[in-house]
């Protein structure tokens, strides 16, 4: 079980360029948790841009349903 943590876009930028691998995004209509839409985690492994993620997260997944905008979360793994 991951518990999340609502973050700013700019603390999420920081921490994705520095490397963290605990970051997520997810329509502004859903829990990051939810049973409908889970979080979607983004690191900066294969070298992509975050504000490109960001807007194709946006793009794909943001709608009048699950909301049109981005929420930004950090997690940890419970019990870890």
């Amino acid at each position: 079980m991951k518990i999340y943590l609502r973050t700013t876009k700019a603390a999420a930028r920081k921490a994705f360029n520095k490397g963290d691998t605990n970051i997520a995004i997810q329509s502004s209509l859903f829990a990051p948790d939810g049973v409908w839409s889970q979080a979607c985690e983004i690191d900066n492994s294969k070298g992509y841009d975050f504000d490109e993620l960001v807007l194709n997260f946006k793009w794909y997944n943001c709608t009048s349903e699950t909301g049109k905008g981005v929420h930004f979360y950090t997690f940890q793994v419970a019990g870890a």
